[in-house]
């Protein structure tokens, strides 16, 4: 549902759809508790930091870690004002 979006998020309307696609799929797949995806994080290393999540090597994390860095991402940018664009680049 949502890796169709790799590679592409770089045009606005693409991550707008990403965005969407993405709480819709969180919404359809509660197994993977991202409630708590700040817990998720810690537990694979991870504090729920720019720094933290922008050098985390995603090749050694599971799913759920993954979308739970996802989740961080979509969460920073309520606070902080442009950083999704960081993460996407």
């Amino acid at each position: 549902m949502i890796t169709k979006y790799i590679d592409r998020l770089e045009s606005d309307d693409n991550l707008q759809g990403f965005y969407q696609e993405f709480w819709a799929f969180v919404g359809l797949n509660s197994e993977y508790k991202l409630n708590d995806y700040q817990t998720i994080l810690k537990n694979n290393g991870l504090d729920w930091s720019e720094e933290s999540m922008k050098s985390a090597d995603v090749d050694a994390l599971d799913e759920q870690a993954v979308i739970a860095l996802i989740v961080g991402a979509f969460r920073a940018e309520r606070f902080a004002d442009g950083v999704l664009e960081k993460f996407v680049k």
